[in-house]
């Protein structure tokens, strides 16, 4: 039973983790087309006067993806709600600790030149 849990809870998380992908790689090429069609910074411009939009174009879409894709599996992963927050596990806080006292600060005179 245990194990059938743990392979509920990966395939749901695979899905979750896939969802976020598919949204973040969607928008970095939106994003990036904009910018090309736009031509924003004269990206399009600089593209084309090289003569090997063959190269920018894959590249320039492969790192947007992996950007933001990244970036919003981390969002994902981050916003996942848990009903434990870790704060009340034990009541009271925890073990009380004394604070460091490093004594009183020493005053330094020091001539302006």
């Amino acid at each position: 039973m245990e194990n059938h849990n743990y392979r509920r809870s990966k395939r749901k998380m695979f899905r979750l983790l896939a969802k976020f992908l598919a949204i973040g790689v969607g928008t970095g090429w939106l994003i990036l087309t904009s910018f090309f069609v736009l031509d924003v910074g004269g990206l399009r411009t600089l593209a084309h006067m090289n003569h090997i939009e063959y190269i920018v174009y894959p590249l320039l879409y492969l790192f947007f993806a992996i950007t933001f894709g990244a970036v919003s599996m981390g969002i994902g992963v981050m916003t996942m709600h848990k009903n434990d927050d870790d704060d009340d596990d034990f009541p009271g806080g925890g073990k009380k600790i004394p604070a460091i006292n490093f004594g009183e600060l020493a005053k330094v005179k020091v001539s302006a030149q």
